[in-house]
């Protein structure tokens, strides 16, 4: 089980979340990540293994992302 923390100065968003395989590009996973506490948001999907993944994060009518930051965890 592979875990996704975003950490965002901002409570109130719905950030969709879409995991892709960095060598063919092909979505694998996508979800609204989940707020747990005020600006902190998590996912959690089961990966493939030798698989390597690209994370997107976008929410609707906002797109200033910077200063995002993410951690990520296998279990």
């Amino acid at each position: 089980m592979s875990k996704i923390t975003l950490i965002y100065p901002t409570w109130w968003l719905d950030i969709d979340i879409v995991v892709k395989d960095r060598e063919t590009w092909d979505t694998e996973f996508t979800w609204t990540m989940e707020e747990i506490v005020s600006g902190i948001y998590k996912y959690d999907f089961t990966e493939v293994a030798g698989i390597d993944y690209v994370y997107t994060a976008t929410t609707i009518w906002y797109n200033d992302m910077i200063g995002v930051i993410y951690a990520t965890s296998w279990w």
